[in-house]
């Protein structure tokens, strides 16, 4: 080879080394550039979250108006549920009238057997 074809190969290698630094350097940059933007989504996030939990705290102060509206209550000797004292009450109410009707029909009718037995059956309405 003559000098000049070495020098034309030394120079086209030379090129070709050069893109190859420039493309991993643009490659490097879009990386950063890549990481900069997670990161500043991470903050965002970070900072959306501390937001939240600062609105959410004077929430919790009214929590206090609301403390009756999440009592319940529960009878074993009547059932396992749990519901609101109303609901309650209102059972005890249906209770005492079916109670009051077979008293009642004990008391007109002595001699007829079929008041004499309360049916497991029979509900409330």
């Amino acid at each position: 080879m003559s000098h000049e074809a070495k020098a034309a190969a030394a120079a086209a290698l030379a090129r070709v080394q050069k893109k190859d630094s420039k493309e991993f350097n643009t490659s490097l940059a879009a990386i950063k550039a890549q990481a900069k933007r997670e990161l500043e989504a991470e903050q965002k996030l970070k900072e959306d979250l501390e937001k939240t939990k600062l609105e959410d705290k004077p929430e919790s102060s009214n929590k206090k108006d609301y403390s009756c509206n999440g009592v319940f209550f529960r009878c074993p000797l009547v059932s396992e549920e749990v519901l609101p004292s109303k609901e309650w009450k209102d059972k005890v109410e249906g209770c005492v009238e079916t109670l009051t009707k077979y008293i009642e029909n004990i008391i007109n009718h002595p001699d007829e057997e079929k008041y004499l037995k309360i049916r497991m059956s029979n509900r409330i309405a």
